[in-house]
């Protein structure tokens, strides 16, 4: 908030309902036109890759409105181990609850079922796969 020039007392209420309105435009296009924030790149971990294009790699970002993280993207395993850490969500965006999810992950150009778990207390993401498919 800026400090308004000096004015006569009876000039100082305008200028602070003008700001006041300012900042609410503010506040009603964070809360309803960009809930959601940034996707994320992670630091991909553990011989877990980014596949080639045209697939993207995995990224993720925060929806305030539904307090979840969203994912996009893949992720290659073919050098990775089942059962380690892919990445790390930085906090605040760390879930408060731990959270497991069905999704493929990539070993080349063969797909695989993969469980997502992530652990709320640290934000890590840990892929499983059958072991020996990759």
């Amino acid at each position: 908030m800026t400090i308004p020039p000096k004015q006569p007392p009876n000039a100082i209420m305008p200028w602070m309902i003008g700001s006041t309105n300012e900042h609410e435009k503010d506040i009603s296009y964070l809360l309803n036109e960009s809930h959601v924030s940034e996707w994320i790149s992670p630091e991909i971990l553990n011989s877990y890759e980014a596949p080639p294009a045209p697939m993207g790699g995995v990224r993720y970002r925060y929806n305030f409105k539904s307090n979840s993280v969203e994912f996009a993207g893949h992720l290659k395993v073919t050098n990775a181990t089942t059962g380690t850490v892919a990445f790390v969500i930085v906090q605040p965006f760390w879930p408060s609850y731990d959270i497991s999810f069905i999704t493929d992950v990539s070993a080349g150009s063969t797909f695989y079922i993969a469980r997502i778990y992530i652990i709320a207390a640290t934000g890590e993401v840990i892929v499983f796969w059958p072991e020996g498919a990759a």
